[in-house]
Formats: structure tokens, C-alpha cells, sequence
């Protein structure tokens, strides 16, 4: 898993994580990205980790550099990121300070801090690398992971495109002073503003308050129909939505985006609280009345299901089939005409999606109609489908495995053609 900018307290709050065992670590490895231009700055996290001695994390320090006029479109570090893409199962885009707004066409307010350039122009330029346009890294493996937290949703939204809002007490609730933003109710404050005033007296510079999942999303499954408390510490947002991406969760107002996702890729999410806060974990007063642990602790196991290619992904928990092995250890329950040896390559990288419980039985919602050979494939539909199709194999167990109607998936197989696999859906 790749981390971005990984300073101490980003560190630490995923170390918290693998202790609440909600990432595993025996078979976790993170690898933490900067920039060569920027190593001075991890002097510290680098002596924490060495005391920590965590020996699931390693770092990489990269020597290119992203030019301010090269930020969207290939550029000197275009293989670098290819190649990160090529040995990791996902990225994490973590916390951080506000992006330019010349990357989405305005000019920055007096409230706009832009503190690290080269940061910024390398993480949008990746996060564009990876989920932009035709040539975007992840359609070569759409089960890869993407995880923007805060500044990560951010940056994913201006990558593709989209607008921010630079400075939501301003700009929504047309407040201008710490004074009157205090004064808003306390689910429209989205970091601690008490914290400007006086921060002995109030030294906590995050806030919790509720979130409002959209009806058709993963997180409103997570949340079970509740409005889940999460921990917020910005005073940006997303404002027009980047191509592709859809709102998962608004603020209690709905006037704030609180979560977006990707049409096409289930497994890239953008969340603009800190579900990997530590301070989540804490069972004190000051934490009593912010997250909703329940919560979070669901949203970091679907997130480790993902990255571990064990069939999680970021979307509605009835469209997945997690209660079942993954595919490729079910090679026995296969129909006869499947070669086992011939169907390694092919359901290794298959993944489970899409599924949906009806009564006792598992089906596919909908089989998006390609072909194979030729050959027409039969297509499927649920009547409660309310997700988007999405071009592949849908399976639970042998047989709703989705064949063409003639001739099966022998002469496929046996042609060897990594295109027609992928045609009909190996992930």
C-alpha cells in the first residue's frame, strides 16, 4: 500500500490502525512516498519509525519532479508513476494544506494557504496519472485501490477536473470572523474554530459531527441507516464534481461534500473526514461525543478487503459477496470443462462484484452484455439492481458463472488470448 507524505502524526495514526488490528499487519506492507526536494522534513518520522521499529512500513524517496506547468499532463515523472502502480495493491492520499487554486482555473482567497508546492503539484499530478482519462493507470486493474482521506478528496476532485470551495465558513455561511463561525450551529463547523481563539484553552483542532451517506452508497451500509459521527479538520471542500465522480455522503445541511466516489472504479473513494484518526480509538471524554467507532471500524475493514484483494471494495455491502471465498479458491466447484491449470492465470486476478442477496439465493445484479469470441453472452438482470453495470463475470458460486450461449469458456481458454479474457471480465 502506498502513503503519501507520511509525516509522524500520519504515521502514527496508521500504526494505531495495525494495533486495532483493523489493518493486518503480517501481511501488510506500506511504503511511504516524498519527495527528494521535501526530505527534510521527514527527519522526524524517520527517527519514530526506527523507535517504533515498524517493520511493515519502508520508505521511498522520489528524485523527479513535477514542473508547475506539467501538473496534468505527462510529464518527468510519468514512469515513476507507472511503476508505483505496477508493485502496489493501492494508494492512501493523506491529510495536508491546502491545494493552489490555479489547478482548478481560480485565484487563491486571503484564507488559501498553499505550504507545500511540490507536494501539491506531484500528488494531483499521480492522483491524474492513476483515475484520469483514457490512459489512467487503474483500467488496467480496476480492483486497484484509491483512497483520498481530507486532502486526498480534494485532490482527486481537482485531478479530474473539479472546483473547491476555498473556505466554506465564507463562502457557504458567509461568516467572516472566528466569532460568528463559533456562533454556527455545530454540525456546519468542520474543524475546531475555538482552536483560533485560544488553543490552551481549546487545544483539539478537529471537530466531529455527522455525516449524511447517500441512499445507494457503500457508507450508508457501513452506517446502518444511521448518520455516523466522523472527525473533520478543513475549512475546504469539493465544489463542481471532477468527471466520473459521484457525492457518497453530504454534511447533516447538505451543504458540504463529505464523500465522493468513482462511477466507473468501484475501489476509489474519497473521504473529506479523518477515518484514520487515532484519537478515534480513544475512549475518554473528549472523544466520547465525536466518532462513531462502529463505523469506522467496518470502513477500515472493507478498506483492508480491498487492498488485500480479498473481494472488498467500496461499495454497497449486498453487492458483494462477502461471506464467501474468493473465486480463486474455489477452482473445485468449477463445471467440468473448466481445466483448472488453464484457469489460474484467468480467475487469479477475478474479482467477486456486484452480488446481491435474495432470500436464500446469491445472483449477479446485472452482467453488462459484451462478447467473447464473437459469441454473444447471456445477460442477467436483477429486478432490485440499483448499481451501475460494470463490464466483467459476476460470481458466487460455479454455477451463476455467466458463459456465452454456445460453446462455453473452453475454446476461450484454451486460445490463450490475454485480450479475450479481458473481455470477458478478467480483472
Amino acid at each position: 500500500m502506498l502513503l503519501t507524505y507520511p509525516k509522524v502524526e500520519v504515521l502514527k495514526n496508521i500504526e494505531r490502525l495495525v494495533d486495532e488490528k483493523l489493518l493486518s499487519a503480517p501481511r501488510l506492507h506500506v511504503v511511504g512516498l516524498f519527495q527528494e526536494a521535501d526530505e527534510s522534513q521527514f527527519i522526524e518520522t524517520k527517527k519514530y519509525a526506527r523507535r517504533a521499529k515498524l517493520d511493515w512500513f519502508e520508505w521511498k524517496k522520489i528524485s523527479c519532479e513535477v514542473g508547475p506547468d506539467d501538473v496534468f499532463k505527462n510529464n518527468a515523472c510519468t514512469d515513476m508513476f507507472g511503476a508505483l502502480f505496477d508493485v502496489s495493491h493501492g494508494a492512501v492520499f493523506s491529510g495536508g494544506p491546502d491545494l493552489p487554486p490555479s489547478y482548478y482555473r481560480e485565484e487563491a482567497l486571503l484564507t488559501t494557504r498553499v505550504t507545500e508546492p511540490n507536494r501539491s503539484r506531484f500528488e494531483t499530478s499521480f492522483m491524474r496519472h492513476l483515475i484520469a482519462g483514457d490512459d489512467a493507470l487503474v483500467k488496467k486493474r480496476p480492483e486497484y485501490v484509491v483512497l483520498g482521506l481530507c486532502l486526498g478528496m480534494q485532490t482527486m476532485n481537482v485531478a479530474l477536473g473539479g472546483t473547491l470551495v476555498q473556505d466554506i465558513p465564507t463562502e457557504i455561511y458567509k461568516a467572516r470572523t472566528v466569532e460568528q463561525v463559533v456562533k454556527l450551529a455545530p454540525e456546519t463547523r468542520h474543524t475546531s474554530y475555538r482552536h483560533l481563539l485560544d488553543a490552551a484553552a481549546h487545544p483539539r483542532h478537529w471537530r466531529a459531527h455527522p455525516i449524511v451517506p447517500a441512499d445507494d452508497a457503500w457508507l450508508a451500509d457501513l452506517a446502518g441507516g444511521k448518520h455516523p459521527k466522523v472527525v473533520s479538520a478543513h475549512h475546504q471542500s469539493v465544489d463542481k464534481i471532477g468527471s466520473g465522480l459521484e457525492v457518497a455522503a453530504w454534511s447533516a445541511d447538505k451543504k458540504v461534500v463529505e464523500a465522493v466516489r468513482h462511477g466507473s472504479y468501484a475501489n476509489v473513494l474519497g473521504i473529506q473526514f479523518h477515518a484514520e484518526y487515532r484519537q478515534i480509538w480513544k475512549d475518554d471524554d473528549s472523544a466520547k461525543n465525536a466518532p462513531d467507532q462502529a463505523f469506522h471500524r467496518a470502513f477500515w475493514s472493507d478498506f483492508f478487503r480491498a487492498v488485500d484483494g480479498g473481494g472488498g471494495a467500496f461499495r454497497r455491502r449486498g453487492s458483494v459477496a462477502s461471506a464467501g471465498d474468493p473465486v480463486q479458491n474455489r477452482h473445485e466447484k468449477l463445471p467440468e470443462f473448466f481445466d483448472a491449470r488453464k484457469m489460474h492465470a484467468f480467475v487469479r486476478r477475478m474479482r467477486i462484484a456486484d452480488i446481491r442477496p435474495d432470500g436464500n439465493h446469491v445472483h449477479p445484479v446485472e452482467f453488462f452484455p459484451i462478447s467473447a469470441l464473437g459469441k454473444p453472452m447471456t445477460r442477467i438482470t436483477a429486478p432490485l439492481a440499483r448499481t451501475r453495470p460494470i463490464q466483467g463475470i459476476y460470481e458466487c458460486t460455479w454455477y451463476s458463472v455467466l458463459v456465452p450461449r454456445s460453446g462455453g469458456l473452453e475454446p476461450l481458454l484454451r486460445s490463450r488470448r490475454r485480450d479475450s479474457l479481458r473481455a470477458i471480465g478478467a480483472w
